[in-house]
């Protein structure tokens, strides 16, 4: 399978040489080629084609950072054409041909000397250039063995072929992004240091690197890079992880760290494209971002590669909150970032604590904020939400369930769902507006907008809550009633779908079908308390008559403000 992969690249390769010269004949003096992923311009050519082998020319080699020649005394040589005959000037006149007249041939010249042996090292290895028994012109590494197929001589420049560089770690593809022909390396070096908990990383061309979590561990993905055989390490670390090298398609390798215990992560590459990284294992912390959002001042983002608790403090004199993010890493200086924005002065970050470690941030106001503090996930995202406990700066966010190509659920008479839901969402806002509340509506007309975008809107825009209106459907056309769902394990959330089923229940008279958890998208993706209220069953003919009616959703929307104004103000002091 990798035969057949590389013998393709290969053709590619020749079909792209072979019409080279013709894509630069408007600019025969640049040609450009990619080292792992830098761009290099040269002034000749530095790949070409003969005999179906390609050619790379050892000056393109020198543009690389850990390529280095090695000065030799010696004298000239020229490459000699493999035909016996010794090389004409461009133009020999021959005075015998048949017809007796001059005939013009047109010879190559001869081929500027070269100075043998040459001697480099590359990425610390010592190589040379020189002459063989056969006369040929062969790579040697420092033990004097032979790499590869004979290099050749072409415009006093040496040229050697893509199965040499294979043994110096170099391999030859496209780029389509580029359009360019691309040198990518090889693995050069993977070494762990158990003391600093480090994994350093050496690359024998420019390359990049991202970083990514996974259920057992993380993994470091290359671009730029190949290893000649996949591999497994055993890192020997108190986390228990094995190392699996391996490459991937699109000239990518991977690096995948599989843990017992989740250690975390923070993968250092500076400046890209580079040739060397290092994987510091630990649970690092980010400030990710800081902006105002729909409610409150500021929101501070922050986030880590694995579960962390947060331990928060409020000081007096001068006003402060102060969060501890336990068993964080941050191993940089402390940072001090000017806000100036609303109540917030201040945001510093720095390792309060080393043993067992502490990250604590400090967020200093000009007077006295409410906050809180929204989790995500198992903690490996926080958000930190400051605010003044004023109406007009606490947005709720409501929800209209489906819409445009998504129907929802199908009444006895026909009716949809999505239409019942936006009618109901409308009247909300007004009435909420009315109380002095700021609204932010997911859909105001009938549109289709996706379960990721509707949670993804809430995120950035931090409103307080989160309501998600809907109709429902069952089989059973005698089943009616009311019912709140809300995300299981959420405190806030919980809170906010009794008050609004308690209102709820009051106000419609409907029957009430009770509080209950479930797993719906839009109440496990959002980080506000979010809940789900189903105002009705279209299935059941009263009701739906019912749900179509003004005077009842006014009922509906009665209580749920009731119920959202409540629990504004005794959670939010609104």
């Amino acid at each position: 399978m990798i035969g057949k992969r590389w013998a393709a690249i290969a053709l590619a390769i020749s079909l792209v040489l072979i019409a080279w010269p013709n894509a630069l004949a408007q600019d025969e003096a640049a040609y450009r080629i990619d080292l792992g992923l830098r761009t290099e311009v040269c002034d000749f050519p530095p790949l070409i084609a003969e005999n179906g082998a390609n050619y790379i020319a050892l000056d393109v080699l020198s543009r690389l950072d850990t390529y280095e020649e090695i000065p030799v005394v010696t004298g000239p040589v020229t490459e000699q054409a493999e035909s016996e005959e010794a090389p004409l000037d461009e133009e020999a006149v021959a005075e015998d041909s048949e017809e007796g007249e001059a005939v013009t041939i047109t010879r190559r010249p001869p081929e500027p000397a070269v100075t043998l042996p040459c001697e480099f090292t590359l990425a610390g290895r010592k190589y040379a250039l020189r002459k063989s028994g056969d006369e040929r012109l062969h790579l040697y590494d420092a033990q004097s063995d032979q790499l590869g197929s004979p290099a050749m001589v072409r415009t006093g420049r040496i040229y050697l072929p893509a199965d040499t560089l294979f043994e110096l770690g170099i391999a030859l593809t496209y780029a389509p992004e580029t359009g360019n022909m691309r040198l990518i390396g090889v693995l050069r070096d993977v070494r762990f240091d158990k003391t600093e908990e480090t994994l350093r990383i050496s690359t024998l061309l420019p390359a990049t690197a991202f970083a990514e979590g996974l259920d057992d561990g993380f993994r470091v993905v290359l671009s730029g890079v190949f290893v000649k055989e996949n591999r497994e390490l055993e890192l020997g670390d108190a986390c228990g992880t094995v190392l699996g090298i391996r490459n991937l398609p699109h000239h990518r390798m991977e690096l995948a760290f599989k843990q017992e215990t989740l250690s975390g992560y923070k993968l250092y590459a500076e400046p890209e494209p580079a040739a060397f990284f290092r994987v510091h294992l630990g649970n690092h912390f980010d400030l990710v971002s800081y902006a105002r959002t729909s409610s409150g001042e500021i929101s501070l983002n922050v986030g880590f590669t694995r579960p962390t608790e947060a331990k928060t403090t409020l000081l007096q004199a001068p006003s402060r909150l102060v969060l501890d993010f336990e068993g964080a890493i941050y191993d940089e200086a402390t940072r001090y970032v000017d806000v100036n924005v609303g109540g917030v002065r201040q945001i510093r970050v720095g390792q309060f604590q080393q043993t067992p470690p502490v990250v604590r941030v400090v967020v200093e106001m000009t007077s006295t904020l409410r906050y809180r503090v929204l989790r995500q996930g198992q903690g490996e995202r926080y958000f930190v939400q400051l605010y003044r406990g004023d109406r007009r700066s606490a947005a709720i966010m409501l929800d209209a369930g489906h819409g445009g190509s998504d129907p929802g659920a199908i009444g006895v008479t026909g009716v949809y769902e999505k239409n019942i839901a936006l009618e109901v969402t409308l009247k909300l806002a007004k009435a909420l507006r009315n109380r002095g509340y700021e609204v932010i509506v997911t859909r105001d007309r009938d549109r289709f907008v996706s379960l990721g975008q509707r949670a993804d809107l809430c995120n950035e825009l931090l409103p307080m809550i989160f309501v998600s209106l809907h109709a429902n459907w069952i089989d059973d056309p005698t089943f009616t009633g009311v019912m709140t769902f809300h995300f299981e394990g959420a405190s806030q959330a919980q809170a906010l779908a009794y008050t609004i089923q308690r209102n709820l229940v009051t106000s419609t008279g409907a029957v009430n079908r009770q509080v209950r958890t479930a797993n719906f998208f839009v109440l496990r993706e959002t980080v506000v308390p979010a809940v789900l209220v189903e105002v009705g069953f279209l299935t059941n003919s009263q009701e739906e008559y019912k749900l179509r009616d003004p005077m009842y959703q006014k009922r509906i929307v009665d209580g749920l403000a009731q119920g959202i104004s409540e629990y504004m103000h005794t959670f939010g002091g609104f």
